[in-house]
């Protein structure tokens, strides 16, 4: 008994720490002190009540000490960061980019320069208290466009703002029907953007600073139009998805060469069919001034199929103004308090588009859809899903996959169609699912789960505490650094803390956590999507319950789809999975990946479904617009 109490002690100095870090619990300590083994529940949500390897199903794939012995399956590369981490905003992530005054001291004059020209030479070799801020990204490219081309103004003349100017101001004027701020492109020598230079003196130093304004907000237009108004990674680890603004030097050359600076700039927009829609959607909610007033329905009790109720008719109402029902043109009082079979179909339907249980129940949920989010919330929305589209490509090939973590689906695209959809399993507040755009290589069958570090500190070792051969019982393998397999009853467990020198690996089978498929785009976070036995969770309408990973409803009928078009027909697949034996199928031609963030998506008509802010991103997106705006307002970016 001694011994055993400084053993416990020890771990205590060695381990407790640990244990309570991973858990987030002091039971374990109390344990560890007490002899026994008291494992605090990790924090899961209520319905997420499976056995141990399907409460912790996919928990990201990591580097693993063991050699394998079969078929070497694709893993990540060791210093990836696991799936599962808070999607932590980083240290004065949300300040905006730095800007920087737009000046070159060791400027050349042209040898053939004009006065116009000589102006704009000199605000850019010394701008003094006048000077314009652009990005750092941007300073070399402008000053190097006017020095080759002998500091020729392109917008301004000695009568004024020419035509390209005009046709420049229009489209930026327009910038917040693009889900943009316009303020942001209205250069400060202008009084608004219906100013055409009258507010500017004629003289030469300031037509030179106009000019400089006009290009410096130009650039400004074609970053913010390409790439949104706020670089994802300086949000958090999480958002790894790279936009790619234009490149400033092209830019300002076609700015030079077109006579439609308009035309040009616009195309920069997402060429997307949502963006479109979500653009439609904007117009139409901000739209106020025709909007007709939302009927409100109070709150109260449960309203059941077959029952009466005096709110029935403002439910009717409220319905047939959202264009889903018709209220009959002749209704008793007695008729318009009953909840017929008719409006109880159109309440289902209407749950089911709004993300809710569709069982024609009216209650708080329900109600609270009905009643709607004002119009500022779903602008608000509407706003940041158009930002998030500007993280992505222009052009997302005719063929790709998209998972909306927001709504839990992903869907698959070819040739413009829809060729699969699928209701998904994302990462939980605690352990979110990462944004990135990366490309599906390899598709695994009967995959082996390499239980990550985090899983095995977490609920691994508290049972190994108590029963060394609880991993050999439960099936899994025990492996050392050299890759040689360990029974996990002869280990003494309680020799090891933080440092762990052992892999643990769940091979393929019915309770595999991974199921039988997993599909792999090699990403720094390490997810990938995958099968899964706990069918259950997917009857719930919010789906965060993983470690990062997404959980495919329908695994089987998307690994069929893909690989068919590689070869394999559904016979052959399902006879590997009939053999137990892990297979990895590299794919031939790789298919993009977009995982994303979106609580805003629309129709064709401009119809507009939200959904809850579960990640907290929306909140935090908004602050960092807010920064930019009062980065901008200051006396130290522009003087107005």
């Amino acid at each position: 008994m001694y011994l055993g109490c400084i053993r416990h002690f020890y771990l205590f100095l060695t381990q407790g720490s640990e244990i309570m870090r991973k858990t987030g619990s002091s039971l374990a300590l109390v344990g560890l002190l007490a002899g026994v083994s008291i494992t605090a529940a990790p924090n899961y949500a209520a319905a997420d009540t499976d056995d141990f390897f399907q409460q912790l199903l996919d928990a990201p794939t990591r580097s693993n000490p063991q050699k394998a012995t079969t078929q070497r399956e694709v893993r990540p590369a060791k210093k990836r960061r696991a799936a599962g981490h808070s999607d932590t905003v980083r240290e004065n992530a949300l300040q905006p980019e730095a800007f920087i005054v737009l000046a070159q001291k060791k400027l050349k004059p042209a040898e053939q320069m004009d006065e116009l020209s000589t102006a704009v030479y000199s605000f850019l070799a010394k701008p003094g208290s006048a000077a314009v801020r652009v990005r750092a990204t941007q300073r070399k490219p402008i000053v190097d466009f006017y020095q080759d081309n002998g500091f020729a103004p392109l917008w301004v003349g000695t009568d004024g703002l020419n035509d390209k100017a005009k046709r420049l101001l229009a489209l930026m004027s327009k910038a917040d029907e693009e889900g943009l701020r316009a303020l942001d492109f209205l250069p400060a020598s202008l009084a608004d953007f219906n100013d055409t230079g009258n507010s500017v003196e004629r003289s030469p130093s300031d037509l030179a600073r106009l000019e400089i304004e006009l290009t410096a907000a130009a650039l400004d237009f074609t970053h913010q139009a390409s790439a949104g108004r706020v670089k994802p990674i300086r949000i958090s680890d999480l958002h790894s998805i790279k936009a790619k603004p234009v490149n400033p030097s092209k830019a300002l050359l076609k700015l030079k060469e077109t006579q439609e600076p308009d035309t040009y700039l616009a195309s920069l927009q997402p060429t997307a069919l949502q963006y479109k829609y979500l653009k439609k959607a904007l117009a139409k909610y901000r739209n106020t001034e025709s909007a007709e007033k939302v009927i409100f329905i109070p709150g109260g009790k449960l309203i059941k199929a077959g029952g009466s109720d005096s709110r029935i008719e403002l439910v009717a109402k409220r319905l047939q103004q959202l264009g889903l029902y018709e209220v009959p043109a002749e209704q008793s009082g007695e008729d318009s308090s009953f909840y017929n079979p008719d409006l109880v179909a159109v309440v289902k339907g209407f749950q089911k588009k709004s993300g809710l249980n569709a069982e024609g129940i009216i209650g708080p949920q329900t109600l609270g859809a009905l009643n709607g989010k004002s119009d500022a919330q779903a602008v608000s929305k509407i706003i940041l899903s158009m930002e998030r589209f500007r993280w992505l490509p222009q052009d997302l090939k005719s063929k790709y996959i998209f998972v909306n973590q927001a709504f839990f689906e992903t869907w698959m695209m070819d040739g413009g169609k829809e060729v699969y959809r699928s209701d998904v399993i994302v990462g939980r507040p605690k352990f979110q699912s990462a944004v990135f755009d990366e490309e599906m290589e390899t598709i695994v069958l009967n995959p082996n789960w390499y239980v990550p570090r985090s899983i095995i500190f977490d609920s691994m070792l508290p049972k190994l505490l108590k029963n060394p051969a609880y991993l050999r019982d439960a099936g899994y393998v025990v492996t050392d650094a050299k890759g040689q397999v360990v029974d996990s009853a002869s280990i003494d467990w309680w020799e090891y803390s933080a440092t762990m020198p052992f892999g643990i690996r769940q091979p393929p089978g019915p309770t595999n956590a991974l199921g039988r498929v997993k599909f792999l785009f090699p990403n720094k976070q390490s997810i990938y999507m995958h099968d899964t036995p706990a069918r259950n969770l997917f009857n719930n309408k919010v789906r965060a319950f993983s470690y990062g990973c997404i959980r495919l409803k329908k695994p089987m009928e998307f690994a069929k789809l893909i690989l068919g078009t590689e070869g394999w027909s559904p016979e052959r697949i399902e006879a590997a999975i009939a053999t137990g034996e892990n297979k990895p199928i590299k794919l031939k031609t790789k298919i993009p990946v977009y995982l994303g963030y979106y609580t805003a998506w629309a129709d064709a008509d401009g119809n507009v479904e939200t959904r809850n802010d579960t990640y907290g991103r929306d909140r935090v997106l908004n602050q960092a617009f807010e920064q930019n705006i009062q980065a901008r307002s200051s006396k130290k970016f522009a003087s107005r």
